[in-house]
């Protein structure tokens, strides 16, 4: 699974756009989809929908993340929330320097 930053998730557009994790999640359940999909037709959710909506994408990410065999980020992506509550047995930092 790839994490990027929420920032950047719009923006990135490469061969590998399949194993991110904010390409993943829409996929994953009907109901977030249906709930993507209103909220892209009208622009914005009820507070219930929205409500829903986050629970169900916070819900499904944190699924994908445990399930991944490899998780890959940058360096500060490896401070995204996201990973917080999760533990790895090995962690590879690639070009740590430049941290």
């Amino acid at each position: 699974v790839r994490l990027a930053s929420k920032t950047r998730e719009q923006q990135t557009v490469t061969s590998v756009d399949h194993l991110c994790l904010h390409v993943m999640v829409p996929l994953a359940s009907d109901e977030f989809k249906k709930l993507q999909r209103l909220k892209d037709d009208f622009g914005e959710l009820t507070e219930r929908d929205a409500r829903k909506y986050r629970a169900l994408r916070n819900k499904t990410e944190r699924e994908i993340l445990q399930a991944a065999d490899v998780i890959c980020c940058t360096c500060v992506g490896a401070g995204d929330p996201r990973l917080k509550h999760l533990r790895f047995r090995q962690v590879l930092i690639d070009e740590a320097t430049q941290a």
